[in-house]
């Protein structure tokens, strides 16, 4: 993911579904601001609500130059996210 980050020059990224934010708080330093979604409280994630309940409160208030679904892992709520 990073490689792909820094080939397009991107600044802001969500990540739906983490797990403790290992992986998210390794992300590159280029980015400038990153957000993560998550219901569990074990998750540490910025936003502790379930993706569609982030998307209802601030769907209009971010833009990110990529998003990585990564929460239930069910098709029916990877197309609600998309």
């Amino acid at each position: 993911m990073n490689f792909i980050i820094e080939k397009r020059g991107y600044f802001s990224y969500l990540k739906i579904g983490v797990y403790r934010k290992q992986n998210f708080n390794e992300m590159t330093s280029k980015l400038k601001f990153k957000i993560s979604v998550d219901p569990d409280p074990e998750a540490e994630a910025d936003f502790m609500m379930t993706s569609e309940m982030f998307f209802k409160r601030y769907g209009d208030r971010f833009k990110f130059d990529i998003i990585f679904i990564d929460g239930m892992h069910l098709c029916e709520y990877v197309k609600k996210d998309i």
